[in-house]
């Protein structure tokens, strides 16, 4: 999914920032801040059953990065919210998402060699809604994960997830080319 790879993005992005530390600001302004907008349509098929689907996003959001502790190390903030919707072009029916999420950076470990390791805490939400509109699927909570990124050469090393979502998870263990199947259907 796309959203993933917008997530990713900024956090690599706000990894450049982390990576040494900076001077102690009197003033305590942000070291950043803005607003991005991203929007996209892709086509593809699914694995699991061959389905034909594309894929229409909007997301937006902003961030700011602020100094924070002994080490003056950037932390970051995010919010996001935006749509998503997989249109079965088989028949032509949709299954669509809105969603949130404030993502924040709770500790910043600066291992050394230019790596850091960030633990973050995301949360926020997710509604799914069938071809007539109708929501059919509950995704909000929250999540605790630990990323760790090589600044140097602008890479994720790993990500590893510290505290399960704690919401209502109605979309685990459910096949996703299923799901576009069942709550695309047209005259459902």
């Amino acid at each position: 999914m796309r959203i993933a790879s917008v997530c990713a993005a900024v956090a690599l992005a706000a990894g450049a920032l982390v990576a040494s530390p900076v001077a102690p600001s009197a003033t305590a302004q942000p070291l950043e801040r803005g607003h991005f907008h991203e929007v996209w349509s892709e086509d593809f098929i699914c694995e699991s059953n061959g389905l034909p689907i594309r894929e229409d996003g909007d997301v937006s959001g902003s961030f700011v990065v602020n100094e924070r502790g002994p080490q003056g190390l950037a932390y970051f903030r995010e919010s996001i919210r935006g749509t998503i919707t997989w249109t079965n072009l088989a028949d032509g029916g949709t299954y669509s998402t809105k969603f949130t999420s404030m993502n924040m950076d709770q500790k910043i470990t600066d291992l050394g060699d230019g790596v850091i390791q960030i633990d973050t805490n995301n949360a926020g939400g997710a509604k799914y809604f069938d071809n007539t509109g109708k929501m059919v699927l509950r995704d909000p909570g929250n999540i605790r994960f630990r990323i760790v990124i090589d600044t140097i050469n602008d890479e994720e090393l790993s990500f590893e997830v510290l505290r399960e979502s704690t919401g209502l998870n109605e979309t685990d263990g459910r096949d996703f080319c299923e799901d576009v199947v069942i709550f695309s259907a047209v005259g459902r």
